[in-house]
């Protein structure tokens, strides 16, 4: 809201506007979070908050670093990629579905799909276009700044606790044999 009421709403008026507004407003919030997480004793826990900033800064830096109304583009065109995912997810469990009829909600999303598909030869990473063999760890490298560190160590150590594996078990209990 702050940036809004400061720059007023012209700054949404282009798509990399839009985009480097909502991944802004999502960093600052996502770090006003891990901070009262942190001070109430949650630090652990604040972890994975720390992991979706760090992927929201490095977007964000990646999409305005160049050619910031085509990387926007592709940033948000890939809602089209992950709706079909979760549109395929309904043929998996069919049962939760039953007595709603979706037939033209998924035609709508198969047809922005097919619509887009070329741009993302990974279903996972909507800048695979633009990075073919590289993830966001790449993407962190290209950034610079130093982000590529900040991937390694930070983002990497918060997927301990993302992933809850043992290493996650250890903040909490010490555990490290039997």
């Amino acid at each position: 809201r702050f940036i809004l009421d400061r720059y007023g709403s012209g700054i949404q008026e282009t798509t990399c506007g839009s985009v480097a507004l909502f991944l802004f407003t999502k960093i600052v919030r996502t770090c006003r979070t891990i901070r009262i997480l942190s001070m109430a004793g949650y630090g652990v826990e604040a972890e994975v908050l720390v992991r979706s900033g760090l992927e929201a800064l490095i977007n964000l830096l990646f999409i305005t670093q160049t050619d910031c109304e085509e990387r926007a583009r592709l940033f948000i065109e890939f809602e089209h990629v992950l709706a079909k995912q979760y549109s395929d997810r309904v043929d998996r469990w069919p049962k939760l579905f039953v007595g709603l009829d979706l037939s033209q909600r998924r035609k709508d999303i198969l047809e922005q799909f097919e619509r887009v598909k070329g741009n993302y030869p990974k279903k996972y990473f909507w800048a695979a276009k633009l990075i073919p063999n590289g993830g966001l760890k790449e993407m962190a490298k290209q950034v610079g700044a130093g982000l590529d560190l900040y991937y390694d160590f930070f983002y990497w150590l918060g997927s301990n606790q993302t992933h809850s594996n043992i290493r996650a078990a250890n903040e909490y209990t010490g555990l490290t044999e039997l």
